[in-house]
């Protein structure tokens, strides 16, 4: 907490400074985004309806920012990565919203710097370590990071809530999942965020976004048209060989195993359409992979072995590795698991995502998956 020189007290629509508002209206299942509408139309809307606003501070509000002293200091760099962050401009955002809107339950890799402007805001947070209790959206999913609809934030010791009223600012670290309620207040809320990228953030986005997407559609990994069977069989050589590259510079990291284990019951078993039976159905036989089959898993161990994989297992492994908490290194893992999966379900005419809850919750026993843990 504690004050950086924002102005203090007063409604959202008491602060002037805003051009060319866009207000998202949300209704039942339907957003909708018009633009030309006032702070005193966002503070006040009509009854049954919330609007709320988000876009970079400079569009919207440059002597908002400006007025805040020494901003900039909020933007940190990460010294490992000084080259990088010297091409990385500060970024304010503005948030502006009316009572009782709710920012659902949701982790951002960044330093996110939180200073609010008018009204109250209630933040709680919860560590990254609580992963497995929380029911995120698959990071394949268009609604990744954030809690799947219908499902309710855990109740868990490790949550910490806070209070923040005007000129007060609060740090929230990366990868922890935060929630952000304005308050009842008449006029809203208006805050301004100050985001930088993060260490963890920069060895996610380089190596799980950027780089194995990229490495997953050359050589040696069979292209869309091959059968899903052998994709299937490099997908989980791949898996662990990282997994084995990890644990020997780790020995708290959680086992292939446990995380497919973990991902199957926080992320994908309540996105199935259908039953589990039903499941095994649609992808006959597993499209022939069985874990337990001494073929699949002689098939798995030598493309693990291969010098390209082993290389990359030591690339991506050892990024992983140097992400500093266990949490947001596990969920980096799991966005791994759910990418390379995704990959060896793709195929030229289908996308691989859909199939992804089906295939963890009928074909990844766990007993099946501690045979990995010997690569």
């Amino acid at each position: 907490g504690g004050g950086a020189g924002a102005p203090a007290g007063g409604s959202l629509s008491s602060i002037g400074g805003l051009h060319g508002v866009m207000r998202v209206e949300g209704e039942y299942d339907s957003v909708r985004v018009e633009q030309g509408l006032s702070l005193e139309d966002i503070a006040h809307p009509p009854p049954g309806k919330y609007r709320y606003l988000f876009g970079p501070a400079e569009a919207y509000c440059d002597d908002i920012v400006t007025s805040i002293p020494g901003f900039e200091r909020l933007f940190l760099s990460e010294p490992r990565f000084r080259s990088l962050m010297e091409r990385v401009k500060p970024t304010p955002a503005i948030w502006a919203s009316s009572a009782n809107v709710t920012a659902q339950l949701h982790y951002d890799p960044s330093h996110n710097f939180h200073m609010l402007l008018s009204g109250t805001k209630h933040v709680t947070l919860y560590p990254p370590e609580e992963w497995r209790r929380v029911r995120l959206y698959p990071s394949i999913h268009p609604a990744h990071r954030q809690l799947q609809r219908g499902a309710r934030p855990p109740e868990c010791p490790s949550s910490k809530v806070f209070t923040l009223r005007a000129g007060e600012m609060l740090y929230i670290p990366p990868f922890w999942f935060h929630e952000i309620r304005t308050g009842d207040g008449a006029g809203g809320a208006l805050s301004v965020t100050i985001i930088s990228p993060s260490a963890d953030e920069i060895l996610y986005t380089t190596y799980v976004k950027n780089a194995l997407v990229k490495e997953l559609q050359s050589a040696p990994f069979h292209a869309p048209g091959a059968s899903r069977h052998g994709r299937l069989i490099q997908a989980f050589g791949l898996l662990g060989a990282i997994f084995a590259q990890i644990s020997q510079s780790a020995t708290e990291t959680a086992s292939i195993a446990s995380m497919f284990e973990a991902l199957r019951e926080s992320r994908h078993t309540s996105l199935l359409s259908v039953t589990p039976d039903k499941c095994r159905t649609q992808m006959p036989r597993c499209f022939g992979l069985d874990l337990q089959d001494s073929d699949a898993a002689a098939g798995i161990k030598t493309f693990a072995s291969l010098d390209r994989i082993s290389s990359l297992a030591r690339k991506f492994g050892g990024a992983i590795s140097q992400i500093q908490t266990e949490g947001a290194k596990q969920i980096v893992l799991g966005n791994l698991i759910e990418t390379v999966v995704a990959w060896a379900l793709t195929t030229t005419t289908e996308e691989g995502a859909s199939h992804v809850p089906c295939f963890l919750n009928s074909c990844c026993a766990l007993q099946s998956l501690q045979s990995l843990e010997d690569l």
